[in-house]
């Protein structure tokens, strides 16, 4: 073998190991945006979890009607992105991801048929079954201080 030949060898074999470290580099930005978008999506999936949670805790503590409404928006973006992340993902992570999403539907649920309970109930003094009790007894007392 010539010098020529070893050195065209040698060239082809340089040329072939750059154009796989490119290949390599590709690949790895590539990886590197999905987990970058992945980071987002979890970090989105968190914030509203946490919104979820403190408008839950702002209907049952205050009774505010507007904090239930906000959970709702916030639960539809919740499960907008964990479709989105559902969608991107695949194998156990996509299962998982996917009894994720069921058990937050139930929470939904759960949380909605206690809202309707203490609406039912009533919010506050002149709604619901306090408010239905309410006017009762006042008008038991008006019924009363008319026949005294």
């Amino acid at each position: 073998m010539t010098i020529k030949n070893k050195l065209i060898l040698l060239l082809t074999i340089v040329l072939m190991s750059v154009a796989a470290l490119f290949g390599l580099l590709m690949y790895s930005l590539n990886t590197l945006n999905d987990l970058r978008e992945s980071e987002s999506l979890v970090g989105k999936l968190k914030q509203e979890q946490l919104a979820m949670g403190l408008y839950e805790q702002a209907f049952v503590t205050t009774l505010q009607t507007d904090a239930e409404a906000n959970f709702v928006q916030a639960k539809t973006r919740f499960s907008e992105h964990l479709v989105t992340a559902i969608g991107q993902l695949d194998g156990d992570t996509q299962s998982s991801l996917q009894n994720l999403n069921s058990y937050f539907m139930e929470y939904d649920a759960s949380f909605i048929k206690v809202a309707n309970l203490l609406k039912t109930i009533g919010l506050n003094e002149k709604e619901g079954l306090r408010g239905g009790l309410r006017g009762a007894v006042h008008a038991a007392e008006k019924c009363a201080d008319h026949k005294q």
